[in-house]
């Protein structure tokens, strides 16, 4: 596997997605000797540059397969790329593979956020994550104990295809 932010330096990563397609996995692939930060700044600087293009499309190929599915499922309107690795040649490796792939039907609009969209995702992403901690995960407790569960198990019962 890659390099992940969910592993410690010295630990196996796993293999899934942001191990490979991540900045910390970018910055450890192209530049293990850098810090991440000048990593990316190198990246940034320069992103169609035949070394770094040929590794941001790597990442934009990724994040297209993994997209495959979804797309296929619930025909998305857009796709909206965000974050450090936000640039033209992840857009357009993304796009093609989605276009590869699904030759019928509509293809989603892939839009790239950039400046001052893109400056404060950090904070959003903080802020989300903060609701799934003291929200989504204590849904049971904020709505009043077992009431909940019960409600989401009575939904979700295989059905017994004999009463259909």
């Amino acid at each position: 596997a890659g390099f992940c932010s969910c592993t410690l330096a010295d630990a196996q990563t796993p293999d899934h997605l942001e191990a490979y397609a991540s900045v910390l996995a970018l910055a450890r692939r192209l530049y293990p000797q850098k810090s991440r930060g000048e990593a990316l700044k190198a990246i940034q600087c320069d992103p169609k540059g035949t070394l770094h293009a040929h590794a941001l499309k790597d990442i934009g190929t990724l994040v297209g397969e993994t997209m495959l599915a979804p797309v296929a499922m619930l025909n998305p309107a857009r796709i909206v790329l965000s974050g450090s690795l936000a640039l033209s040649p992840v857009e357009n490796a993304l796009k093609e593979h989605l276009a590869a792939a699904h030759k019928l039907g509509s293809q989603p609009k892939i839009e790239v956020l950039s400046g001052d969209e893109n400056d404060n995702l950090r904070a959003r992403g903080a802020a989300l994550a903060m609701i799934r901690i003291h929200v989504h995960r204590k849904f049971e407790e904020l709505l009043g104990g077992n009431r909940y569960v019960e409600n989401v198990r009575a939904l979700t019962k295989p059905v017994d295809r004999a009463s259909l």
